[in-house]
């Protein structure tokens, strides 16, 4: 039988809507995912949803994890293209809702971009978004990045991994690789510099 999960107790008094990351914030530059995160690294979320859950249903210690990163990415709860408006306003709520919890408790918390309109139902215009680079099989990304900036007028974007297409954002891009670490060791062994850059 399946354990039911409740809302969890940490939450209940936190805002969502108080998330906001100021775009002029200082961006770390040795990143990595949850799950290969280590002390003295920024922690993003562009990982699988199962490590994420942690954060959700265990917060407190999820918490710990946040603190002891300082700076992070609120988590990137997958939210398809062609799932329901329902679903992807539950995730995205639940991101903001994370991330407001974490950035009380001094964290700088980067809002993580989706491909869902809620998202301004809780990040205020003019914040610093963070999201996944497209993937090279995602004709659509520049379109949907079009629309999400119409939306939201993000004041700067955060792009790890892949480079988004050239004019996708008319704000600044800040460009960080997915795992700093192995991105470094790859560029260092061609004798090339990382690309650790602002590209707009």
């Amino acid at each position: 039988m399946t354990r039911r999960i409740g809302f969890p107790e940490a939450f209940r008094s936190v805002d969502p809507t108080a998330l906001w990351c100021d775009p002029n914030t200082p961006i770390p530059d040795d990143w990595a995912p949850r799950g290969r995160w280590r002390v003295g690294q920024a922690m993003h979320t562009f990982t699988d949803d199962y490590r994420q859950e942690f954060f959700w249903r265990r917060p407190e210690e999820g918490s710990l994890i946040a603190m002891a990163a300082r700076t992070c990415t609120a988590p990137d709860y997958t939210v398809w293209v062609e799932d329901p408006d329902e679903w992807g306003r539950h995730q995205a709520w639940r991101s903001a809702l994370v991330g407001a919890y974490w950035q009380a408790l001094g964290v700088t918390v980067i809002p993580v971009m989706t491909w869902c309109a809620a998202l301004q139902d809780y990040i205020a215009p003019g914040s610093l978004w963070a999201v996944r680079g497209p993937r090279r099989d995602d004709p659509g990304w520049r379109e949907r990045a079009a629309v999400f900036e119409d939306t939201l007028e993000p004041g700067a974007v955060l792009v790890f991994g892949n480079e988004p297409p050239a004019g996708a954002f008319s704000c600044p891009v800040i460009r960080r690789p997915l795992h700093s670490g192995k991105v470094e060791a790859l560029h260092t062994k061609r004798g090339e510099a990382p690309s650790l850059r602002r590209v707009a």
